[in-house]
């Protein structure tokens, strides 16, 4: 009787096993939600102090409007005085979204910045984030929240 036993044990525990993990829900994952719409608030230019620790956000700070569509892009609207007005194709994953400015150019002699390149960013259906580093001692920062559809 014995013996039986210790060949029926592992049998039970297998069929066990198998029956509650088919009960466990399985997480599903789901895409990344595609930014759309119309976005304001703040972009910021942030780069370590020249002499001692910290870094200094007020070299550029100003309003900034960005109205984004997936089908037919984005464009960078409002004031402009420190950040380029652009437009172009973005495109995104999970934590990265490219912007692809048709109207920058690498021999642009201007002082403002153009929403182009590679971000790290945060979306949640409002909020809208953006950073982008550059190096240890510079980046670009979005912080906007959607006003439209």
């Amino acid at each position: 009787m014995k013996k039986n036993l210790i060949y029926v044990a592992p049998l039970v525990a297998l069929i066990l096993g198998g029956i509650l993990t088919g009960c466990l829900k399985t997480k599903e994952n789901t895409p990344a939600p595609v930014p759309s719409g119309k976005f304001g608030g703040q972009f910021r230019v942030i780069r370590k102090k020249a002499t001692g620790p910290g870094f200094d956000t007020l070299i550029k700070t100003t309003t900034f409007k960005l109205n984004m569509k997936a089908d037919s892009g984005y464009k960078v609207v409002g004031d402009t005085t420190k950040h380029a007005g652009s437009h172009g194709t973005y495109s995104n994953n999970d934590y990265y979204i490219q912007f692809n400015d048709v109207t920058y150019s690498e021999t642009d002699t201007s002082k403002k910045k153009h929403l182009v390149g590679v971000y790290r960013f945060y979306y949640d259906g409002d909020i809208l984030q953006m950073v982008r580093s550059y190096s240890d001692t510079l980046s670009y920062q979005y912080d906007l929240k959607k006003t439209a559809n």
